[in-house]
């Protein structure tokens, strides 16, 4: 059916998607979704800005390996403090968290 404005939004986002694809290149396109990514976790530490952003590029050919995302510095480093953590406290950080603000049924 059609809106007030006479097309659906179906053939607005159609009627849309062709003009893109005629004033756009893929390149264009890319860069302008990596830039957009890079903007919306700019304010994230360094390590998370360059997961998000390898993990998500445009190109796919780009994008990061699941190998490579799993050597990634900000997870290995996440793992690292979690394996640290659980010697300093004698447990996992799930089972510190688990117990220590789960109800207490008396």
């Amino acid at each position: 059916p059609a809106e007030k404005g006479g097309l659906a939004s179906t053939e607005r986002f159609w009627a849309l998607a062709e003009v893109i694809k005629h004033t756009a290149t893929a390149e264009e396109c890319a860069a302008a979704t990596d830039a957009a990514i890079a903007a919306a976790v700019a304010e994230c530490g360094a390590e998370l800005r360059s997961f998000v952003c390898a993990a998500v590029r445009a190109e796919a050919s780009e994008r990061a390996t699941v190998e490579e995302l799993l050597a990634h510095p900000f997870l290995t480093s996440a793992a690292a403090l979690a394996v640290e953590l659980q010697s300093v406290f004698g447990r996992s950080a799930n089972e510190t968290v688990n117990s220590d603000t789960a109800p207490r049924v008396s």
